[in-house]
């Protein structure tokens, strides 16, 4: 199931702002839970201090004997009388106590009644087994950083130090319960399970309202872009803030329909032009045909004047279909070259002596101007036919008497071939439109002397296309008052 760009951009921004609040939760769950643990350790340091001061000031003011276990009795008096929990077992060597006000809850415990006397605590067995494990801190100085004995509501921190009353050397263990951070804890735990969930709904539900709002104007341009057909290509989108990104969408759909109408537009004005030239080769053909056809009698002689005039009108028409459908093929970027090694200085010179004839019929010369041999890969007959046009458009616009030149040359980029014909010129108004299809400069470029062409007015425009499907350009050198110079340029093919 595809989702919608609504749908998917609420849901991403759920997600981003469930990752958010879950990285916020969890980081301010470990400080917290951390911060409680370093202050629980301060209060158990502060704890130590205390037991510390007590052990010294009952030993000094009791003058306890080495063997003395009675001292072991008047310290936990006084830890007592100071407000804590105190207990003794007597084969771990630990006295425990609980801080001042903090009663006994009987988790897990075990009295050790040595002496009686002291013995209003118990020793939690879990803190006797943890105490045992940990023997190979007793003495050390570094016992005293705390420790968490596991129980009921989160256990108990601890921390440990070392002291001798009387002949006997003691742990000592300080305790802090841990209820009341497990407690809180807790309630942070249940709020951000509570509020996530709640927070990330809403936000779904704001980034679905966001995502409608700032996707309304791509849902504008749909509903209008449907109403744009064929019949209806004038019509554009509607551009509220050209500046934003919605508005350049707007404003390259709307440049891309003026391409197509363009586009259309040429292909109409196309479709208009071939059907009119073909039009009148066709109308030829079967004039010819039927007029030969109607007359009771005809000798020879008219009826092979009649098949020489209907195989003139039907090369024209093959022409023409010919140019058209190279066009076509190029327009659909189905026009395919091929390159061969060849020589255009034998290529230029093959293609004038074809036209020598027709040159001579029109009262012209040819020239050939050739520095060198001239070596390039290329499309030989599509070059060819370049050439071709060339001359033909040439030999159609040039006076009587003149000379149409032909100059080829190279430089290390690529090659260059111009052909020249001394006419009249094109006027400005007309350059725009030289390499159009169909574009005709018959009445532009008055012909002096010979006999007007009867091209159909695609020359021009498939040489260009195909100068540059060899990546080359075809292009009418500035003119002058009295010639008109057509410039070819092919680049070199690099060959990795």
């Amino acid at each position: 199931m595809t989702l919608s760009v609504r749908t998917r951009l609420a849901m991403w921004s759920g997600i981003a702002f469930a990752s958010v609040l879950l990285t916020l939760g969890v980081t301010a769950y470990v400080f917290l839970a951390h911060a409680a643990v370093e202050q629980t350790d301060r209060t158990l340091r502060q704890q130590l201090r205390a037991v510390r001061v007590t052990l010294r000031s009952t030993i000094a003011s009791a003058a306890l004997e080495p063997s003395d276990s009675a001292g072991i009795a008047s310290v936990a008096r006084d830890l007592r009388r100071r407000g804590f929990d105190v207990a003794y077992d007597s084969r771990a060597g630990l006295l425990f106590t609980r801080p001042p006000g903090v009663a006994h809850r009987g988790d897990e415990p075990q009295t050790v009644l040595a002496p009686e006397t002291f013995s209003t605590a118990g020793v939690p067995a879990a803190v006797l087994h943890t105490v045992q494990d940990r023997t190979a801190i007793q003495g050390s100085r570094a016992s005293t950083r705390g420790f968490t004995v596991p129980g009921p509501d989160g256990g108990i921190r601890m921390a440990l130090d070392t002291a001798t009353i009387g002949a006997r050397r003691i742990v000592i263990g300080v305790s802090e319960p841990l209820d009341e951070v497990d407690e809180l804890l807790g309630q942070v735990r249940g709020t951000v399970l509570i509020a996530v969930p709640v927070l990330v709904t809403l936000a779904l539900l704001l980034g679905y309202g966001l995502a409608g709002r700032v996707l309304a104007p791509v849902v504008a341009m749909s509903d209008e872009a449907k109403g744009i057909g064929v019949r209806t290509l004038h019509k554009r989108l509607t551009v509220l803030n050209s500046r934003d990104e919605m508005g350049q969408l707007a404003g390259e759909f709307n440049a891309v329909l003026d391409r197509l109408d363009a586009a259309l537009e040429q292909q109409h004005h196309f479709t208009a032009d071939a059907s009119h030239e073909l039009r009148t080769p066709v109308a030829i053909i079967r004039t010819e045909a039927e007029v030969a056809l109607r007359a009771d009698a005809r000798t020879t002689a008219e009826y092979r004047d009649a098949l020489h005039v209907i195989l003139d009108g039907s090369e024209q028409l093959s022409r023409i279909v010919n140019d058209m459908f190279l066009l076509a093929r190029t327009d659909a970027g189905q026009a395919m070259i091929t390159r061969n090694p060849l020589y255009l200085d034998e290529l230029a010179a093959d293609t004038m002596r074809s036209m020598t004839s027709l040159a001579t019929a029109r009262g012209l010369s040819l020239a050939l101007v050739v520095p060198s041999e001239v070596l390039y890969d290329g499309d030989e007959a599509l070059l060819r036919r370049v050439l071709a046009n060339l001359l033909d458009n040439a030999l159609k616009h040039a006076p009587l008497g003149s000379t149409v030149t032909v100059a080829l040359d190279e430089s290390p980029d690529g090659c260059r071939l111009s052909v020249t014909d001394l006419g009249a010129g094109i006027p400005e108004s007309a350059l725009p439109f030289v390499f159009d299809r169909f574009f005709r400069a018959d009445e532009a470029r008055a012909r002096v002397g010979g006999v007007s062409g009867s091209g159909a007015g695609l020359g021009l425009a498939i040489a260009r296309e195909i100068a540059e499907l060899h990546g080359g350009h075809l292009s009418l050198r500035e003119p002058g008052e009295h010639d008109t110079t057509f410039e070819l340029y092919l680049p070199r093919v690099q060959h990795v």
